[in-house]
């Protein structure tokens, strides 16, 4: 139907299938629950005046990503049929579908749920949840909200998550795990990974390299945990935490290294191909899960240590090297005036600490932080080279 259809054509259609429900049942068809969804178009058919009987309950919709689109007014007449709520955990249709993980914070859904309940939507909540394997937390989570929303305030989120876990993998480790869960919950509302691509972040202010960065922090705390889980929690564990962390760390690091081979090839740099290798390490990584090294090191955190500057990185694979045997190079030191100059560099385990006679107490590093940076000489013993970074903004 278009958004020309006529409203008055409709409304009979909705009389005449009323007379046959009261036809079939023998029984008035306000005595027949009925429901009316407003979902996506059909919302345009109410907001254009189509209306239904008062015993009819009004299915009120999200926009398919978790933000629901129409409540009734606090001082609106009461419905004999009320309003309910239609959600979404998964969604299948354009623009993009999302479907592949759990990317469904349950904050967000406690205060779009807790909107409807304030607002008198509390005929009837449904939602869609695709696949039901990747979706039991949050299942979970609006099921027992949905029973008793009076009972579950925006501040037992935490212990809420943490009670899940220790339900699914026994108390030890429950807050790590539910710490795990909540933070990849946000990691994901930042951008659904079906609809990631190499321009989502920049590399401005060192954007891509932090995202890269917190998902690897993630990854390596659900690593951990998964050594020191029992073998019967193991499987679960798997399959409800680490697997969609270390997924979304993959994804993410496959567009960013994207992203680097577009700047690279953009500004001449000679090194250009080595980040299009590394994206194609990354998917292999991610579509066949061979245990490879697939990342150069990765700014993690730099320490101010007297008048140097210790950076700590992640996948640092075998250990770090200079590619060419020689001195590390592209390191930069500033202090509080942002004055950049060449750097001393060394490796020590794997930490390279970075120091400058003109600068005494230094603040900031940067590395091959340019536009074709001559010699950036520091990798990984497999042969990946680190990413550009900085420490200032």
């Amino acid at each position: 139907m278009s958004r020309e259809t006529a409203t008055s054509l409709l409304e009979r259609i909705v009389s005449d299938q009323r007379k046959i429900i009261s036809d079939v049942t023998g029984k008035p068809a306000s005595q027949t629950p009925q429901l009316w969804a407003l979902y996506k178009e059909v919302q345009d058919y109410y907001e254009k005046g189509m209306r239904v009987t008062d015993d009819v309950t009004l299915l009120l919709c999200d926009d398919n990503w978790g933000n629901i689109r129409k409540l009734p007014k606090l001082d609106e007449k009461p419905r004999q049929g009320g309003y309910g709520i239609y959600y979404h955990f998964d969604y299948v249709g354009g623009p993009r579908n999302y479907k592949w993980l759990n990317t469904n914070p349950i904050p967000r859904i406690w205060e779009q749920m807790h909107l409807a309940w304030q607002y008198n939507a509390r005929q009837i909540w449904i939602v869609n949840v695709g696949d039901i394997k990747p979706m039991e937390f949050p299942i979970s989570f609006f099921l027992d909200y949905a029973w008793n929303p009076d009972k579950i305030s925006e501040y037992d989120l935490a212990s809420y998550t943490e009670q899940w876990a220790a339900a699914q993998f026994g108390s030890k480790y429950a807050k790590e795990i539910a710490g795990i869960i909540g933070t990849y919950g946000k990691y994901n509302a930042r951008r659904k990974p079906e609809l990631l691509d190499a321009t989502t972040y920049t590399m401005n202010y060192n954007e891509w390299p932090n995202i890269v960065r917190d998902y690897d922090n993630l990854l390596k705390k659900a690593e951990t945990i998964n050594t020191l889980l029992p073998a019967a929690y193991k499987d679960a564990y798997f399959q409800l935490v680490l697997h969609p962390v270390k997924a979304c760390a993959n994804l993410n690091e496959m567009y960013y290294y994207a992203a680097l081979n577009k700047t690279a090839y953009a500004n001449n740099w000679e090194i250009t191909n080595s980040y299009a290798e590394r994206l194609a390490l990354a998917a292999e990584k991610i579509a066949y899960g061979e245990n490879i090294v697939y990342s150069g090191p990765i700014f993690q955190s730099a320490t101010v240590e007297g008048n140097k500057i210790s950076v700590s990185f992640l996948n640092t694979g075998s250990g770090l090297e200079a590619n060419d045997g020689e001195a590390l190079a592209e390191f930069a030191i500033a202090g509080a005036d942002k004055k950049f100059v060449w750097a001393k560099a060394s490796i020590e385990g794997d930490k390279v600490v970075v120091s400058s006679d003109e600068v005494l107490t230094p603040l900031y590093v940067r590395y091959a932080w340019a536009d074709n940076p001559v010699n950036p000489n520091l990798f990984n013993k497999e042969g990946l080279p680190a990413s550009p970074f900085r420490t200032d903004k």
